[in-house]
């Protein structure tokens, strides 16, 4: 079989909603609640407003917040945009239990509670709310359940409550109804999966199909009509990847990365940072 590609001007055409005027409350998530000393640990920021740069084919970027109880002046890390269209943002800090905080490095000892803001200035009245997650520093041999139960509930948000982007259920309806074809509904859901906007299992069968069976199209219509949850319809998702309906393996579209627009903002030139972000787009496409 010929292995869909993606394109990312039918992207745009086929997703409407990614770059709605409607406004979302933003969440923020640690990939690990609890932490393990001197080792890098994710932070995830979703919000679909920041994903409105002037110019919507690349990824955008800000930065949030961090500290900890043994360093409670923090520092400012950046988050990218895990893909071009996603409003996801990941961040990368590096808990440390020894030396000093700086750059992207927090000094946090065993049994320290790391927090994390962003203030989203987005929020659906007008007005702003600060946005906060935590976690712990594992300390050896000791059960952390009893210091994660002293934290914050509302700061307390795990990766499973991420919900798929609004405009994504959308589509599904549409694509239920007939409104979008196969090919444009596989199109957006291959391109989320290699965005890192929806985690699938990637494990394919040995027996390929091209067909995609009507209980996953039905499954999409229903989850768009909210009558079953985000997990059935997943399920669906994880049948075309291991079906090899939907490919993540090869030909993966390169997100711009973190060095590459952090070169294009330094440049001072307005001409010559277009250039730098117009090159970076023929990439993409």
């Amino acid at each position: 079989m010929n292995i869909l590609a993606i394109v990312v001007p039918l992207l745009a055409l086929s997703f409407p909603f990614a770059f709605a005027e409607s406004s979302n409350i933003g969440s923020m998530y640690w990939k690990q609640e609890i932490i393990s000393p001197n080792s890098f640990v994710d932070i995830y920021v979703h919000d679909d407003d920041m994903n409105k740069k002037e110019y919507p084919n690349f990824a955008d970027k800000f930065t949030i917040y961090v500290w900890s109880d043994s360093s409670p002046s923090g520092l400012e890390i950046p988050v990218v945009e895990t893909g071009v269209y996603s409003g996801i943002f990941k961040g990368r800090v590096f808990i440390a239990d020894s030396g000093d905080t700086a750059k992207n490095r927090l000094v946090s000892m065993p049994g320290d509670t790391v927090y994390a803001k962003y203030v989203d200035f987005t929020m659906p009245d007008g007005s702003t709310s600060d946005i906060f997650s935590a976690a712990i520093v594992k300390i050896s041999g000791q059960n952390m359940n009893p210091l994660l139960d002293e934290i914050d509930p509302n700061f307390r948000m795990s990766k499973s409550a991420e919900t798929v982007p609004a405009w994504v259920k959308n589509n599904a309806g549409w694509w239920a109804d007939g409104s979008i074809d196969d090919a444009s509904f596989v199109h957006g859901i291959q391109f989320l999966i290699k965005a890192n906007v929806l985690e699938v299992d990637s494990t394919t069968s040995s027996e390929k199909n091209d067909e995609i069976p009507p209980w996953v199209k039905n499954n999409a219509g229903w989850w768009a009509e909210g009558q079953i949850t985000e997990s059935d319809f997943l399920s669906g998702i994880n049948h075309l990847v291991k079906n090899g309906i939907i490919s993540v393996s090869q030909n993966s579209i390169e997100s711009v990365s973190d060095s590459i627009v952090s070169e294009c903002e330094s440049i001072k030139s307005n001409y010559k940072r277009l250039n730098c972000e117009k090159e970076i787009k023929q990439n993409l496409e």
